[in-house]
């Protein structure tokens, strides 16, 4: 059956700004941020919830605010301003967190069937530094007539990476199920107790010795750049052919590298970038870089609280020529070769490692996005864990922008990922003739 398109309508219906309560405001509190922290200076951390209605239950926006007040005091920074000299620096002024109510006149199925592009709507605005009046945290809650809503955040970059953002979704998930619940345990903060967070720490946090050289998975989140918009696919990887894959590494035995830490991370990694690579049809002889960046969390010793940005940039630069005479295996190893060679130099270097990110701007000054492949990786992300009431979301909205570059996410099954490309049609049908995407796909 064909549906009708519904010509949809927004109303904005209030917008607040919401403060950190009183007694827990740190008064004019000004932090230099590290390399580590302003890595990714004025990039904004967009994504939004889509939640739907099976019960009869409305959302309580109510509590939804009152839950963030108290969310906030854990996480005191997003209410703050970014001032920017010769280094980037935190202001706890308790500016505020905008929070927006709208209501739109169609329904959760409606919502599904939309394009991705079409569901930026629900997304909230931009948290830039740039002005005055933008805050660094906006909250967009939009109200679908079945009851259903959806849940557009918008974090500063600055301030969190989007690792620090899920835990920061979760912590008010938990505060909106707990709340006025004294036996919770959530929310009984200090003025001390936040201070000693370890969030901003000035010149950041001391390496653990004892840290782990490298983790075997999840071990690495992928850089992303935008580009100019195309036509947006989709296809489920299969994380059981992934592991097939990964058995297959067991015969290799490639220099400095052991087979079994090679993880499904590298796997999917390197076929998509040989896919994308050979799909833009380039010269044998140019160069190609697999832009990525390292996610540092558990390899540094940070706190485990730590929500600001915890990630460094590597690349890895090679040639068309190279890179079509690789099998996957020898490519994936290649990638590991990369994140074992930087942890290396991690364990033997102190805090001023992280002064060399600024050579990384090196690489993203010369990105060519005709050539070059960047990868976004949120899979290893608790990202359908919040709920409001009605359940934990059925969907997960991304800013189209991000569709520039291959971008991996998880979905509610465990079976599966989705990976979103961007790519123009015959790109696009020549990424889905490689046999090794055939393979792992559900399009085989």
């Amino acid at each position: 059956m064909i549906r009708k398109k519904v010509e949809m309508e927004i109303t904005e219906i209030s917008t607040e700004v919401l403060y950190l309560p009183n007694e827990h405001l740190k008064t004019n509190m000004i932090f230099d941020l590290s390399t580590m922290d302003y890595f990714n200076n004025n990039v904004i951390t967009r994504f939004g919830y889509v939640f739907q209605n099976e019960n009869n239950i409305c959302v309580d926006v109510s509590r939804m605010k009152q839950s963030l007040k108290e969310t906030l005091i854990e996480y005191p920074e997003l209410t703050a301003s970014v001032k920017v000299d010769e280094r980037i620096k935190i202001i706890y002024n308790n500016k505020g967190v905008l929070f927006k109510i709208c209501k739109a006149n169609i329904s959760y199925k409606d919502v599904t069937e939309m394009k991705e592009v079409e569901k930026d709507m629900f997304l909230a605005s931009d948290s830039s530094y740039e002005t005055d009046e933008n805050y660094l945290c906006r909250i967009k809650v939009t109200l679908l007539n079945d009851d259903s809503f959806t849940l557009g955040v918008s974090v500063n970059h600055t301030l969190q990476d989007a690792h620090g953002c899920f835990w920061f979704m979760n912590a008010w998930s938990h505060r909106f199920k707990n709340l006025n619940n004294k036996d919770s345990g959530f929310g009984q903060y200090t003025n001390s107790d936040i201070s000693e967070r370890g969030l901003f720490t000035g010149k950041g946090v001391e390496p653990a010795t004892s840290s782990p050289i490298y983790k075997v998975e999840d071990s690495v989140s992928h850089w992303f750049v935008s580009c100019a918009s195309c036509k947006p696919e989709d296809f489920h990887v299969s994380k059981n052919k992934l592991k097939y894959w990964k058995e297959m590494f067991q015969e290799i035995r490639e220099k400095d590298v052991d087979p079994s830490f090679i993880s499904s991370n590298d796997v999917l990694t390197a076929i998509l970038f040989k896919a994308i690579t050979q799909s833009k049809k380039l010269n044998e002889n140019e160069a190609v870089t697999l832009g990525l960046v390292v996610n540092v969390r558990e390899r540094f010793g940070l706190a485990e609280n730590y929500t600001g940005n915890a990630i460094m940039g590597i690349g890895i630069a090679t040639t068309v020529e190279k890179i079509g005479k690789m099998n996957i295996c020898k490519l994936a190893s290649l990638i590991r070769k990369e994140l074992i060679a930087f942890d290396k130099l991690k364990i033997q270097a102190n805090l001023s490692y992280f002064e060399t990110a600024k050579n990384w701007k090196d690489v993203k000054t010369s990105i060519d996005l005709k050539k070059d492949v960047f990868l976004v990786s949120w899979e290893s992300f608790p990202i359908f864990k919040p709920t409001f009431g009605l359940g934990e979301p059925k969907h997960f909205i991304f800013p189209s922008a991000l569709y520039g570059v291959p971008f991996v996410k998880p979905l509610p099954s465990k079976d599966f990922v989705s990976v979103n490309l961007n790519l123009t049609n015959d790109q696009m049908e020549w990424v889905y003739n490689d046999e090794n995407v055939r393979y792992i796909t559900q399009k085989s």
